[in-house]
């Protein structure tokens, strides 16, 4: 993924995260070819550091990510929010998505 410009989209996109702890679905709020913000219904600060993550576009096309949280929105305040979030940095990608992760967010740049 090199040095290429980043493109930061704003998309909503259903993300499953595969953790020890079990799944959890969350939302994306923004995505890049380096990382991904995420809204979730549950807590993220609990899960597992490091683990898989499914992007599913609108498009019917999915990406499987291995990712690391880098940081969460979790404090006593979290009870005002319906949603926590958090932002997560992509540590490995297949060749054949990344190619689908590239194409996704330059057709949406396109819409």
């Amino acid at each position: 993924m090199g040095n290429e410009k980043q493109t930061k989209i704003s998309v909503r996109w259903p993300i499953t995260i595969i953790s020890d702890q079990g799944t959890l679905e969350a939302e994306s709020r923004n995505i890049t070819l380096r990382g991904i913000f995420v809204n979730s219904p549950k807590e993220l600060r609990g899960i597992s550091r490091i683990f898989q993550m499914i992007v599913h576009s609108p498009k019917k096309k999915s990406v499987l990510i291995r990712a690391k949280l880098a940081w969460a929105n979790c404090d006593e305040k979290r009870q005002s929010r319906a949603l926590s979030g958090g932002s997560f940095f992509f540590l490995k990608v297949a060749k054949d998505d990344q190619d689908v992760l590239k194409e996704l967010i330059s057709d949406h740049q396109l819409e």
